[in-house]
């Protein structure tokens, strides 16, 4: 596990900052206007939509998918380009033929990466203003965004075939190869793990669970196989030292695909073991999955006196069923730190009458 360990951290930081220069590239590309850092609308929305749909845009796209399944790349590169200009094309229209010409790139098996970057930094030309603005113009055809989108679906397809291929191959390996990829690659990476064997997903959670608490972002490769051998130890493991925005969706798997003994056994010992924000999650993501039966009920009512998960504790119990809502009521009587959190999610303002002030 050392090498999974030398890569988490430098990784980690990596992959934030990978994240947030992609978050910013699927931000409306924006003009900007003297004083201001924003654009303002140059088109009427329904003006606009309509100038983008005649019949002459729609022929421009087939024309530039025509080249594209001829293979006559620098044909292509030309007649892209003059579109981008966009001499001889109303603004929506140009932005409509790049638009639908970028989204249509996903179905290529092959798609020239240079082609996909130019399009990833094209701006739109016409802008409609915000429904919520009408000051604030936004793109109609946010051609940068659909490029970064496709971009992003092709490095996660490229991964998963690479995991896929590599699935029986060093454990170790396949989980640092894991850890050195972006979001959309370890997105390809978990996928991969629906054709796994069951020897190959038991070597990934014996692998990857001592690494969790250096590398929580193994938390989804770890929790999927975790969950998919029926690991409830693993997942004990996960629910301890997983991250908490990867946590959440590998939880509520668990809540509702576990049985039901299992799962209340998970939530157990999140609850005694586990950092409060991740038995948070725990509450908050698997009681819903298994309330009905009433096996947790208990269990919840015990934790509105934890210091620090009885608020949860109380919302769950609140949102819950008739059973959950009824203990919580009861709940609400007594006069302690349990009761006072069973009373502001129940939406009181006091105790009950009768109780001690």
């Amino acid at each position: 596990m050392k090498r999974i360990s030398e890569v988490a951290g430098k990784r980690f930081f990596v992959r934030a900052v990978a994240s947030t220069l992609a978050l910013f590239a699927s931000f409306p590309a924006l003009a900007a206007v003297e004083g201001s850092p924003f654009t303002r609308p140059n088109w009427d929305h329904d003006l606009a939509a309509q100038t983008a749909g005649l019949a002459a845009n729609r022929h421009s796209v087939d024309d530039l998918f025509a080249l594209m399944r001829a293979g006559d790349q620098a044909a292509l590169e030309a007649r892209l380009e003059q579109v981008i200009q966009g001499a001889a094309l109303s603004q929506p229209g140009r932005d409509y033929i790049l638009f639908q010409f970028t989204m249509g790139l996903a179905e290529f098996d092959q798609v020239d990466p240079a082609l996909l970057d130019r399009l990833r930094h094209v701006n739109p030309r016409a802008m409609v203003p915000h429904p919520e603005s009408t000051a604030l113009g936004i793109p109609l055809f946010n051609i940068s965004a659909a490029a970064e989108g496709v971009y992003q679906h092709r490095l996660q397809d490229a991964a998963f075939d690479r995991a896929q291929a590599t699935l029986d191959g060093d454990t170790e390996s396949w989980l640092a190869a894991y850890l050195d990829g972006g979001p959309s690659e370890q997105a390809g990476y978990e996928s991969a793990l629906d054709r796994a064997s069951a020897a190959t997903l038991a070597a990934i959670v014996e692998r990857g669970s001592p690494g969790l608490a250096g590398a929580p972002a193994l938390t989804p490769v770890v929790g999927k196989a975790a969950l998919l051998t029926g690991d409830v130890s693993a997942l004990q493991q996960v629910a301890h030292y997983g991250a908490g925005a990867q946590l959440a969706p590998v939880l509520a798997a668990a809540g509702h695909t576990l049985p039901a003994i299992d799962s209340l056994a998970l939530l157990e010992y999140a609850i005694e073991h586990a950092p409060a924000s991740n038995a948070s999650l725990a509450i908050a993501q698997i009681y819903p999955h298994i309330e009905a039966l009433g096996l947790a009920l208990p269990l919840m009512v015990e934790t509105l006196a934890h210091p620090e998960l009885g608020a949860t504790a109380a919302l769950a119990l609140a949102a819950g069923n008739a059973e959950s809502r009824a203990a919580l009521q009861s709940a609400s009587s007594k006069d302690d730190p349990g009761g006072q959190r069973a009373r502001l999610a129940l939406g009181m303002n006091g105790p009950k009458q009768g109780t001690k002030q």
